[in-house]
């Protein structure tokens, strides 16, 4: 798995904050949520930072039914789940 994190109101480059195996994510249930939670870089430093990614058992499945590819919106206009 990798994260890549770019400006989200200009262009500009990506940057590569994660790079790991799943193997190797910190991965929580609760009931039908599922929890990543991961150290990485932030955008602009090398200081280290803990994310937490939450999915419900619904959102997965919906992500996991899209499949690569079928959106054609940027991401910054996305709607937040």
């Amino acid at each position: 798995m990798y994260l890549k994190v770019g400006p989200a109101k200009r262009q500009g480059s990506e940057k590569t904050i994660l790079e790991q195996s799943l193997h190797e994510l910190e991965v929580r249930g609760d009931g039908d949520d599922v929890e990543l939670i991961f150290c990485a870089s932030g955008i602009y430093d090398n200081s280290q930072y803990r994310y937490r990614m939450r999915f419900s058992r619904s959102q997965m499945i919906a992500l996991l039914e899209r499949g690569p590819g079928l959106s054609s919106r940027p991401a910054s206009h996305q709607p937040a789940v």
